[in-house]
């Protein structure tokens, strides 16, 4: 891990308990990360105190899995190591409301675009993304939970030309 997401000395970490959820993204992620490693890293950064992996956390059974932990585990808050937020950001938060959980309390690292495909470096990749799960599980605590507004809007508006 780089030192810039070391604790400072004498600090003891503000934010709370997280639970990282590493995605293999099949065989994407696993075949160009040492997840093994990477697993074993996450699980000794301050703050972090559970590492759960799955295979593709966006099928059916990620999804359920993830719900799942998240209802074991209503202290510890998520944080999500996988693909980009634009694929798959709806389903990990309808996970999190499956699970009673506010979705907005959810941290994301995007290990597969922005790790995985364009660092060709195994051992380089992962201590990358080593940094990028650090950087999401610090920023989780900080993180509120919010309501999504319901807006009421006029239908019968007409905008002609722009």
């Amino acid at each position: 891990m780089s030192d810039m997401f070391a604790p400072i000395a004498g600090l003891a970490p503000t934010t709370p308990d997280s639970i990282v959820f590493l995605c293999d993204c099949g065989p994407i992620i696993r075949d160009l990360l040492d997840l093994d490693a990477l697993t074993t890293e996450v699980a000794a950064l301050p703050g972090v105190a559970s590492v759960e992996r799955h295979v593709t956390l966006c099928s059916a059974e990620g999804k359920a899995f993830l719900a799942a932990k998240l209802a074991e585990n209503p202290d510890l808050l998520p944080v999500v190591a996988a693909c980009t937020p634009r694929e798959h950001a709806q389903d990990f938060a309808e996970a999190c409301e499956t699970a009673g959980r506010n979705p907005f309390t959810m941290s994301r690292a995007n290990i597969r675009e922005q790790v995985a495909w364009v660092t060709p470096d195994r051992a380089e990749a992962t201590a990358k993304a080593l940094d990028m799960i650090a950087a999401a599980a610090a920023r989780v605590g900080e993180q509120r939970p919010l309501e999504a507004p319901e807006l009421e809007t006029e239908t019968s508006v007409l905008v002609v030309g722009s």
